[in-house]
């Protein structure tokens, strides 16, 4: 990789400019993103990047993933570099699409930001027709950009399988998992913070903590969101009545094969962690998934009910 890699706390860049028609594919932002401190961005509609975290890069590729784990989290694709034109402007060098209606070019696209802002309390929005969609939690990280501030500099992004592709409307709901959420290496402040936020929320009675949800109204064609502030102020039981509404929200006649592919999932998941024992896995997040337009395409396809599981739910296990 040309150019002197400087390391930092929060990103990875190149200091050496290169030439403005270097070519890249132009990376839009990822529509659904329901939680987490730094934007998503999509390179093509099966793969989506983040600023690479080395502590998420170690957990997910070959070298530091457990095997066991694969099948239960989203595809690791590498790593590669993007590039900031200008504020709002960004591409992703050097990288080969695995869709192959996409196609590798350099762009001065202007991302357009929404005028809605983000809340804790339901917020609605309209179906992902629009193009410029954005779930209320991805318009606040992008307008944010928590770790790309710098305008004409490079940055690492790690690729990872966009596990709602097969989704026309993805309900989801992002839970943290387990009562100690801090690393060792931590420092006191940060393990004082983790510690009473444990204490004041679900993450202590629970070892659950309700990070982030979207639901699909299909009647009134249009989403509804929590984020993590709402999260935290869920008791035992409201944060029950959170995960009724998550499975509630899609068809009734598909509730309980939903329910019961998660809870499938779930229980395999939680026999193949117990079987780590030299693993510990503090502030991994489960991500639970299904589509709320599956009623319809279950229709179109006349697929049996009792065959629902592959078009309707998933599980994934994600890291820090």
């Amino acid at each position: 990789m040309e150019g002197i890699l400087k390391r930092d706390r929060k990103r990875t860049y190149i200091t050496q400019e290169d030439d403005a028609d270097q070519k890249g594919v132009l990376l839009k932002r990822f529509a659904h993103q329901v939680a987490g401190r730094n934007p998503l961005y999509c390179i093509d509609s099966k793969t989506i990047c983040k600023p690479l975290n080395p502590r998420e890069a170690q957990f997910y590729n070959s070298r530091g993933f457990v095997k066991r784990l694969e099948k239960f989290a989203p595809r690791f694709c590498g790593s590669t570099v993007a590039k900031i034109i200008d504020e709002g402007q960004i591409v992703a060098l050097a990288v080969k699409s695995s869709d192959s209606n996409s196609c590798l070019r350099y762009s001065k696209h202007r991302i357009r930001h929404k005028s809605d802002r983000s809340t804790s309390d339901g917020e609605s929005s309209e179906g992902d027709e629009n193009e410029n969609f954005l779930s209320p939690w991805s318009d606040k990280v992008h307008r944010e950009k928590r770790c790309i501030s710098l305008a004409h500099r490079k940055f690492e992004v790690i690729l990872l399988e966009n596990v709602t592709a097969n989704c026309q409307k993805p309900v989801v709901l992002d839970v943290k998992v387990g009562t100690r959420l801090w690393y060792p290496l931590d420092t006191e402040d940060k393990i004082g913070r983790h510690v009473r936020k444990a204490k004041n929320t679900t993450t202590q009675s629970l070892g659950l903590r309700l990070h982030g949800l979207q639901i699909y109204r299909a009647d009134e064609d249009r989403f509804e969101h929590w984020d993590k502030h709402w999260g935290r102020s869920l008791s035992s039981d409201s944060f029950e009545k959170a995960v009724y509404l998550f499975i509630n929200s899609s068809h009734s006649r598909l509730r309980y094969p939903i329910a019961s592919a998660l809870l499938k999932h779930l229980l395999l998941l939680r026999r193949c962690v117990e079987s780590l024992e030299s693993y510990r896995f503090p502030g991994c997040s489960l991500l639970l998934i299904f589509d709320g337009a599956a009623w319809e395409r279950l229709d179109e396809q006349n697929v049996n009910e009792d065959n629902v599981e592959d078009l309707t739910s998933n599980l994934f296990w994600l890291s820090p």
